[in-house]
């Protein structure tokens, strides 16, 4: 993150210098960006408050739009919940304006997410579901799986560990067949803590060592050819 704040930094001063508001603005949200992601949410809304300004001024629309999204998360990270949902539903509202189908996925996911810490578990449903057909239909499998993951974690709070149990089975499904390791291995480990059902972690064990052989299996004629390769040089 330190490099990327000298990054934008950097670039932010030359925009300045050549008059390039729009330039200025979107490495002004970037700081914005780099700031959240330290959890350094004074910072960060400065500088997406700042940015939206810049880019209300110029007519970018869209950038206006992705400050509110950044204010949004930061808004829900300090549990400001109800200008989390404001900002929000701005976003939203403008994204379905320029028809930015992923933006207003993302943003209709991140109203689960919020109604979903107010305990709004209808809302958050209601959301999460509306979120995972908008990304089905841009065919956005990380979008998809996230959407499944948060309904299942949502099912989890509530004891309904067999909803839990299949949003999380499709989740990984998704993660799996998509080469998302990471997300995987998330989904995996909530899978196998689900209670009531101890074969649960037997059964996550098992297909992330089947996971783990078929990779290996996988990249082992590259790894053959790269040394019979190097046998011929020598």
């Amino acid at each position: 993150y330190s490099k990327a704040e000298e990054a934008y930094t950097s670039a932010r001063d030359i925009f300045s210098q050549i008059g390039d508001q729009l330039g200025f603005a979107r490495c002004v949200r970037g700081l914005g960006e780099v700031y959240r992601m330290r959890a350094e949410y004074s910072l960060a809304e400065e500088m997406y408050v700042e940015a939206r300004a810049i880019f209300s001024r110029v007519g970018d629309q869209l950038g206006f739009a992705q400050c509110l999204k950044g204010l949004g998360e930061v808004y829900r990270m300090r549990c400001a919940y109800t200008q989390a949902e404001e900002a929000c539903i701005q976003a939203r509202v403008i994204f379905a304006q320029t028809k930015n189908q992923l933006g207003f996925a993302r943003c209709t996911r991140d109203l689960g997410g919020i109604h979903c810490l107010q305990q709004e578990y209808v809302k958050a449903e209601e959301a999460y579901k509306e979120a995972w057909g908008l990304f089905s239909q841009i065919r956005d499998q990380l979008g998809l799986a996230q959407c499944l993951q948060a309904l299942g974690d949502m099912h989890a709070i509530q004891n309904n560990y067999s909803g839990a149990e299949e949003a999380y089975i499709q989740a990984r499904d998704i993660l799996s067949q998509a080469g998302y390791e990471h997300g995987l291995a998330i989904v995996v480990g909530r899978l196998a803590n689900l209670p009531t059902l101890p074969l649960r972690w037997i059964k996550s064990i098992i297909f992330m060592l089947k996971r783990s052989i078929n990779l290996i299996l996988s990249s082992w004629p590259r790894y053959v050819v790269e040394l019979v390769t190097r046998s011929r040089r020598t």
